[in-house]
């Protein structure tokens, strides 16, 4: 016999203390998983911010400095390498210190490229006065084949650099 308010009468299995506790547990694992997943979305923005300082400091050098000496395409593919090795540490350094499980690294990595896309298009629209379209047809076809690999690097180097540093 089972009463509305969730306690199993005399033959029952269940009484009104275990019923208490199977909620508590619910709740308990409901609160872990929105703190995993809050945690998740604050290592992805830090890991992005990273990476977008470092970019929004050597764009001037690259523009003032380098490209009017050696070309924009050739700055820009010079520029790469060092961006990648940024990115490389900071993927490494965030799984390792906040101690981002295997299963959601991918997830870290891909949310960060979300972050990362959107505040460039955003400065695009911005500074430049660029839609989407218009930044993807200037862009040079060397430079921007790199460019764009190098965001898919971006998004999987917390899932690639850190396969011995377990966690889960």
């Amino acid at each position: 016999m089972t009463g509305s308010n969730g306690w199993t009468g005399r033959g029952g299995a269940r009484s009104w203390d275990t019923s208490i506790k199977e909620r508590d547990y619910d709740i308990e694992t409901q609160e872990t998983t929105v703190v995993a997943k809050m945690n998740l979305v604050r290592s992805s923005l830090l890991y992005f911010g990273i990476v977008f300082c470092a970019g929004f400091l050597l764009g001037p050098f690259r523009t003032l400095w380098v490209a009017p000496k050696v070309g924009e395409r050739t700055a820009e593919v010079l520029e790469m390498p060092l961006m990648l090795a940024v990115s490389a540490a900071a993927a490494r350094w965030i799984v390792r210190r906040f101690q981002v499980p295997i299963r959601d690294r991918l997830c870290l990595g891909f949310l960060a490229l979300f972050f990362m896309l959107i505040a460039e298009f955003a400065l695009l629209r911005r500074l430049r006065c660029l839609t989407i379209a218009e930044y993807v047809a200037t862009r040079d076809p060397v430079s921007g084949a790199a460019y764009y690999c190098s965001l898919v690097l971006f998004a999987l180097f917390p899932a690639l650099l850190n396969r011995r540093h377990t966690t889960d």
